[in-house]
This record gives C-alpha cells, sequence and structure tokens, in this order.
C-alpha cells in the first residue's frame, strides 16, 4: 500500500489578508489514512452496540400476534399467512419520524401482500415464477434504494414471494393470501406507531439529541486524527434532525417543536464554530466544552435539566472559541425556554418530488440500478435452477441468494455467504429440534415471538450470529402448517437449498457489477463539486439574483450528494479484499469535498446575512467549480486555478486550494 503523503494547502497568507489563516506553517493538514477492507475475521466479529431492546419486543409481537390471533378464531394457518405481514414492522426506523413511519410501512405493507400474492398465483408454472421472482427482486431492490429504505431492503419481498410458491398450489387463493399478510401488515403498522401514543415527537427529540452528541464528539476529536470520521458522523447526524424537525407534518406552531427547530439550528451553529475551530490550529479545547454540549443534548428531551447548566467560558481569545461560547450560552437559553417566537422565521423546507427521487436513482453514478439487476438476474437464475435440480421447495434457494446478495459489495456478499452458512447449519438443527417435538399451535406461536425477539437483538451485533434463530424461525412460519414435513427431510433438503443459495448469490456477487462502486466514484466526487459550486455562487450573489427554492434544492442535493460520496466510496474499498492504489488516491480528494462541502451548508444554514460579492467573483467561482468537476470526472489533472478571494469566509478559500491540491496530487503520483 502506497504511504499517503502529506498534503498543505498552499499559503493563502497575502490574499486572506489576515485572516483565521495567519501562519504557512498553520495551514499544513495531514489526510488520515483511506479506510481498509473488511477483513476475513470481520465476520465474526460481534459490533460493541447496545441490544434494541423496544425493536426486539416489537418485532416479536408483530410476528406472533398474529398467529395467536388466528388460534383464538380456530384459524391457525390464516395466522400462519397472515404473519407474512407481520414483517412490515423490521422497516421501522428509530430515526425517522411517526409521519414518515406511518406512509413507509403502509407502502411495505401492501408491497408484502402483492409479494405474498402474486407468488401464490405463480406457482403452477416455472417461467411464470421466475419471471415473477425477477421482477419483485428488482423492483423491490429499486425502490428501497431510491427511497433510501435500508437493510432488509427488497429482502422480505423476495422472501414472500417465494414462500407464496411453496404454499399448496391452489393460484385462486392468491387474493386471500394476500389480504391476509395485508392484515398482518396493518397489525405490524399499529404496532411501529404505538409509541405516537406515549411521545408523538420521540423521533424528532432523539434526533437532535443525537446531532449534539455528535458535534460534541467532533469538537472533542479536534487536534486528533479522528477529526475527519468525527466531522462525517455529526454532519450526517444533522442531517438527520433536519429532516425529522423540518419534514414532519406535525410541524404547527407550538411551543415543543419550536423549541426542536431553535436547538436544531444551534447545533448547525456549534458544528459551524467547530469547522473554523479545526482551521485555526490552535491546539485542543478544554474538555469542559464538549461536556456543556452533551448537557444540553440531554436538556432537548428534559427541559428540566436546563436551568443547572453551566457553560465554560474560552481558555484562549480567538474567533471560533468566542463563537462556539457565544452559541453555547444562547443553546443553554433555547433549552431553558428563553427564547422569543420573533426569532423562529419562516422555515422553508421542500419535500423531494417523485421526479427527483427517481432521476437520482436513474443518474449514471447511483449504485441502484445495478444492485436491482444483479439481484434480478441472479434470484432467477438461482429459482431455475433449483427446479432443474427437482428441490423439494425450491423456493429457499432464491431466498437464501437474496438474503446473500443483500451484502451489496464483493466483501459483504462474501461475509454474509459465510455467516448464513455456519449460521444455518446450526440453525437448521435447533429447528429439526423444535419440529421433532411437534409442538401445537400455542407453543408454536410462542416460539416464533421468540424466535424473532432474538433475531433482533443480534443481527445488529452479527448477522451469523442471528442466522441461527432466522433459520428455525423461518422453517416455523413455512412450514408448520404442512403435514408432510419430517425431520429427514428437514436436515437434507433445507440445508441444501439454503446453502446453494448462498454459493449461487456469491457467484453472482463476483460476476456481476462487482466494480461498480469504483467505476462510479470520479462521477461521484464530480457530482459532489458541481453542487458545492452551485451553493457557494448562490450564497455570495446579490439575492435578487438568487432563486431560493432552487437554493434549497441543491443544498439539499449537496446533502445527500454528501453522504452518497461517503457510501460510494466505503462500497468501493469492499469490492476487492485488498488495498487497492488507485481508490487510495483519491481518498484525500473524498475528505476534501466532504469538508467544503460540509462548510458551505453550515454557512447556508446557520449565516442569514452575508455579504454579496461582485459578478466577476461569480464567475470565478463558477469557472473553478467547473474545472474541478470536469478534471474529476475526466480523470485528469486540473488547470491552475484563478481563485477568487473571500474575505467574510477565508476557510472556504482554504478548502478550494485543498481540494484543487487533491485532484493535483492523483496524478502526480502516478
Amino acid at each position: 500500500m502506497k504511504k499517503q503523503k502529506k498534503l498543505a494547502y498552499a499559503d493563502p497568507s497575502k490574499s486572506l489578508r489576515g485572516g483565521i489563516f495567519e501562519e504557512s506553517k498553520k495551514n499544513e493538514v495531514f489526510t488520515p489514512p483511506p479506510p481498509k477492507p473488511l477483513g476475513f475475521r470481520a465476520a465474526f466479529k460481534h459490533r460493541q452496540i447496545p441490544f434494541p431492546w423496544l425493536r426486539a419486543m416489537g418485532a416479536g409481537l408483530s410476528i406472533g400476534l398474529p398467529l395467536l390471533i388466528g388460534i383464538a378464531f380456530n384459524h391457525f394457518v390464516w395466522g400462519l399467512l397472515a404473519n407474512m405481514g407481520g414483517f412490515t414492522f423490521l422497516y421501522a426506523k428509530s430515526n425517522e419520524t411517526y409521519a414518515k413511519r406511518a406512509v413507509k410501512l403502509l407502502f411495505v405493507a401492501c408491497g408484502l401482500a402483492i409479494s405474498f400474492g402474486l407468488g401464490t398465483f405463480c406457482a403452477p408454472s416455472l417461467w411464470m415464477t421466475a419471471i415473477a421472482i425477477g421482477i419483485v427482486s428488482a423492483g423491490a431492490t429499486f425502490l428501497c434504494g431510491a427511497f433510501n429504505v435500508t437493510r432488509p431492503a427488497g429482502f422480505f419481498f423476495v422472501m414472500a414471494f417465494g414462500i407464496g410458491t411453496g404454499l399448496p398450489i391452489n393460484p385462486s387463493q392468491a387474493p386471500l393470501n394476500a389480504i391476509l399478510a395485508f392484515a398482518g401488515g396493518m397489525l405490524s403498522w399499529l404496532i411501529a406507531m404505538a409509541g405516537w401514543l406515549v411521545k408523538p415527537h420521540g423521533p424528532e427529540t432523539n434526533a437532535v439529541t443525537n446531532a449534539f452528541r455528535e458535534v460534541s464528539a467532533f469538537i472533542e476529536a479536534i487536534g486528533t486524527p479522528k477529526v475527519h470520521e468525527a466531522e462525517h458522523r455529526a454532519a450526517v447526524a444533522l442531517r438527520n434532525a433536519e429532516d425529522a424537525v423540518t419534514s414532519s407534518i406535525w410541524r404547527r406552531q407550538n411551543k415543543y417543536s419550536d423549541r426542536l427547530l431553535l436547538l436544531k439550528r444551534k447545533a448547525n451553529a456549534l458544528f459551524l464554530a467547530g469547522i473554523e475551530l479545526a482551521g485555526e490550529k490552535s491546539g485542543a479545547i478544554l474538555p469542559e466544552c464538549p461536556a456543556a454540549i452533551r448537557a444540553i443534548a440531554d436538556t432537548v428531551a428534559d427541559p428540566l435539566r436546563a436551568a443547572s447548566l453551566k457553560i465554560p467560558e474560552p481558555e484562549k481569545s480567538t474567533k471560533a472559541r468566542k463563537q462556539i461560547y457565544a452559541e453555547l450560552l444562547s443553546a443553554a437559553a433555547i433549552a431553558e425556554g428563553k427564547y422569543s417566537e420573533d426569532k423562529l422565521g419562516i422555515q422553508f423546507y421542500r419535500r423531494r418530488s417523485l421526479r427527483s427521487v427517481f432521476q437520482s436513482a436513474f443518474d449514471m453514478s447511483s449504485l441502484v440500478l445495478p444492485s436491482a439487476f444483479r439481484n434480478a438476474i441472479v434470484v432467477v437464475i438461482a429459482t431455475l435452477i433449483a427446479h432443474v435440480i427437482g428441490s423439494e421447495r425450491p423456493y429457499w434457494v432464491p431466498i437464501s441468494c437474496a438474503a446473500v446478495l443483500e451484502g451489496m459489495t464483493f466483501i459483504g456478499i462474501f461475509h454474509r455467504t459465510l455467516q448464513r452458512s455456519i449460521g444455518t447449519m446450526v440453525g437448521i438443527i435447533i429447528g429439526a429440534l423444535i419440529l421433532t417435538l411437534e409442538p401445537q399451535d400455542f407453543t408454536v406461536a410462542l416460539l416464533v415471538m421468540l424466535l424473532q425477539f432474538g433475531v433482533e437483538l443480534y443481527i445488529p451485533r452479527n448477522y451469523g450470529a442471528a442466522v441461527t434463530m432466522i433459520t428455525p424461525l423461518a422453517l416455523l412460519i413455512a412450514e408448520a402448517g404442512q403435514s408432510s414435513l419430517t425431520t429427514q427431510s428437514l436436515i437434507a433438503d433445507r440445508l441444501f437449498d439454503i446453502l446453494l443459495g448462498s454459493v449461487i448469490g456469491f457467484i453472482g456477487g463476483i460476476l456481476l457489477w462487482r466494480r461498480a462502486a469504483s467505476l462510479r466514484l470520479p462521477a461521484v466526487i464530480g457530482h459532489t463539486i458541481r453542487y458545492e459550486g452551485k451553493i457557494l455562487s448562490s450564497l455570495f450573489d446579490k439575492q435578487e439574483n438568487v432563486n431560493q427554492t432552487k437554493l434549497l434544492k441543491d443544498q439539499q442535493t449537496l446533502e445527500s450528494n454528501l453522504v452518497h460520496l461517503r457510501t460510494v466510496y466505503d462500497n468501493a474499498i469492499n469490492e476487492s479484499t485488498r488495498p487497492r492504489p488507485e481508490l487510495e488516491s483519491l481518498w484525500p480528494a473524498v475528505i476534501a469535498a466532504q469538508k467544503l462541502g460540509q462548510l458551505l451548508i453550515a454557512i447556508y444554514k446557520h449565516h442569514t446575512a452575508i455579504t454579496p460579492v461582485p459578478v466577476r467573483t461569480i464567475e470565478q467561482i463558477n469557472e473553478a467549480f467547473h474545472e474541478l468537476e470536469t478534471a474529476v470526472i475526466e480523470r485528469r489533472r486540473p488547470k491552475q486555478l484563478n481563485l477568487p478571494v473571500i474575505p467574510e469566509y477565508p476557510r472556504i478559500n482554504m478548502e478550494l486550494q485543498l481540494l484543487h491540491q487533491c485532484l493535483e496530487g492523483i496524478h502526480t503520483e502516478k
């Protein structure tokens, strides 16, 4: 692996005229080492994160209650069919508002019901089954990617279709099966929305609290090698808080929402001050400051704690430290409820239109289309192979294949294959032992609830450990109502089918679009730079020349691009087991683009009165960013730029020069 060279800003002291960077020796920055591919051992690593107890209990109830209701009405088989919709709960995320969750889970429930019914309808014909499962896989993967529905993403739609084909062949039952699955999905919807009755603003409050905590971690990391990673996490947390607070349909003029809105703005202001502090190179900040930010985070959900807040004075008299102190005092006052309504202003928020969502998904820099095509092709092939070899229950082959493909990258798919294979060997034995005991209906319902509870506890820590419970759970749901099941066929057929599906998924992941992220990375960097130029030129143009709606759209697009940029880079490095010099050479440019983008977004959100610059400066900004974007996309060295001077924000000049130097460095090393 090539040794990362030290990157330094060009000396801007002559043009900045006494800006915050006054000495060239302070302008040296070290690029942190690029992330390394996940190794073999990562497949067995248990992440040390808190157990999601509430989510696990909700998941267990969502899967088990349909069975208990079926038992109560003497229709246990109907309960088994209905609990296919119970997987709707697994698509609920803790950082989304209840308004967003309600809409999303409704569509998920509909999708699972349609997939289940379609599987039942197509079961008599192999070719109908193969074509339909490909459409379900591609459609579910594409829509989940386009609308940023993370794992389990499209997997359970494929699973619902597959299990629908495994039921006794009777196409006329398709409407009933779909209705029962939808009923189970609606029950799951109610469980997922139950928290609204207790804490209707819980997700928004948690998002703002987390934003303050991540900003605190970022400021605490200044001056250490971990500062870039902390800055990235803080930017993501602030974006989540923005979405949670401003996109809720409950947003009305009420005291609680106003307070959250103002606190979110203060978190943005502190983040901007932290960026400026990092640029000052004036040493680490006192630990009392990050501690004070964490104390403010604790008051977001509990305003009564605000009265005891203590804000430390800055130990050095610098611009950024004074700004942090002022923002802390202001945030503490807001936390205590001391603010005037005239400070709220008008909060604009533009929800993404369907057109923009699909434009982004179809963009050549997006990973959505390659994932959708790969999943569809491989799942169709797995279905055909399962039928050709005469598998008794062929649906487990494409289901296992779809589960493996959720790994996305080569290393991720390899880990999933390994984890699913080993986990299945253990889980199949557990499932066989359970079914050997011939549990009665009520016992089956309790076991399903217990297993799903365990799955949700352990799946964030290690997928392989969760598979040991997923396998017997799936077997109970799919097979408990079939009298033809024997322990011998369970061990022989299920183990073979699941391992075969895992191998097919792994081979497909190697052969199809393996380097999708690597090939798209330069374009993603270029698109990010393009929107940074749009934001910068709009910020410093005269207000009458700026379309505020378009500026807001560009800002939101830039936020998405910054997160997408890191996602694509992380995927790219995991497309191979070894470090790749061509990717490592792009790492400094990724960091520089992220830092500039986060700075511009922070300025946009926090500073309202910005002095316009001359028209010629706007033209220079546009020319500079166009050259940088074109250079990275065309994979060439950028030309020397006549970078404009922006005295009001000298840090922008610093970041622009660093970005230019990083892009030059890519081709210098070659």
